[in-house]
């Protein structure tokens, strides 16, 4: 026995992505953990409203807006959007890369947390008055480009939120759009006129604005919410069958407008361009400009704001450095 213990001690210390080992109860517990974290990035804009009383979209530069923040209490910037408080923690800028240095917080009020132990003991977590649990969302603004590198999480300030949070904090009757930068060509392949056989895609329905409830995609997302859920998922197609199309005109506007939907979070397409010609399966996402990285984590080593920033930091500098 203990010659296998040794063994496999030496053989998990070896390898480097598993940091720390536990014996416990006879049995072998890796502490380290991996999680992938996407930063997805953004341009902000605002709406301006010419003389004829038409709407323009402006590119938005952030620098002004993060420079009075920067200079109050945060807890002025604390806001009430969607139902939740949201909060400015950290706004600071890096004054050699003129990058700014963000994070959000997305205060939990309503139903709170408990704690729970391996003998099956079960608690909730008791607070003072002015105490909230809350998750983090970390930022990068560039103010040389004026995009927004925004951490995905699911618990965190969506981006709808934050959106309506800039609307908040900035000059009365500014409207924000955070739109996602395009990189690739993918989008181009689809179509009207083109043959589809699958279509798979994931929407945050909490990303849903007015305008867009009139669209296709707006109304899957409404008709679902009726169920209370707030992660759409659709695969259209024909299951083990090989023969069958779906409606090339109904596919190739729902994609689009799901391409274009900051809150898509899987959105692939079986498209052909010919009865001739084979299908290939095209992921439209890889399309969007975004940072994916892999951070190592345990209960000792938490994945925090700073050490995500500094990732993020780094695959800016990496970009963006000659």
């Amino acid at each position: 026995m203990n010659v296998v213990r040794d063994f496999l001690l030496k053989y998990f210390l070896f390898c480097q992505h598993y940091s720390t080992l536990f014996a416990k109860g006879g049995e072998y517990i890796v502490a380290n953990q991996r999680k992938n974290i996407q930063f997805d990035h953004f341009r902000p804009y605002y709406l301006k409203r010419n003389d004829d009383g038409s709407t323009q979209e402006c590119a938005y530069d952030l620098k002004a807006l993060l420079q009075y923040v920067a200079s109050q209490p945060f807890t002025n910037t604390k806001k009430q959007i969607l139902g939740d408080t949201h909060m400015f923690h950290v706004c600071k800028r890096d004054g050699q890369l003129k990058v700014w240095e963000l994070q959000v917080l997305h205060l939990r009020e309503k139903l709170l947390p408990g704690i729970a132990d391996d003998a099956g003991a079960y608690e909730l977590i008791t607070l003072e008055e002015n105490q909230y649990p809350a998750e983090s969302t970390t930022m990068l603004y560039d103010e040389v480009s004026c995009t927004l590198y925004m951490q995905r999480n699911i618990y965190g300030t969506s981006i709808k939120a934050f959106e309506e949070f800039l609307q908040r904090i900035s000059p009365e009757g500014t409207l924000v759009l955070l739109k996602p930068i395009i990189c690739g060509k993918r989008i181009a392949k689809i179509t009207t006129g083109k043959l589809y056989r699958k279509c798979i895609l994931a929407v945050d329905s909490e990303q849903l604005t007015e305008e867009q409830r009139t669209q296709s995609l707006g109304r899957i997302i409404d008709d679902f919410r009726r169920y209370q859920g707030r992660i759409v998922k659709i695969d259209l197609g024909f299951g083990r069958k090989r023969k069958g199309l779906l409606n090339s005109g109904e596919i190739s506007s729902l994609v689009h407008e799901a391409y274009n939907y900051p809150g898509t979070q899987n959105l692939s397409v079986s498209v052909s361009e010919d009865e001739d010609t084979a299908f290939e399966t095209i992921n439209l996402l890889d399309d969007r400009a975004s940072y994916k990285v892999t951070i190592e984590f345990s209960r000792g080593n938490p994945i925090t704001h700073e050490r995500l920033y500094k990732t993020c930091l780094g695959e800016f500098r990496e970009e963006h450095e000659p």
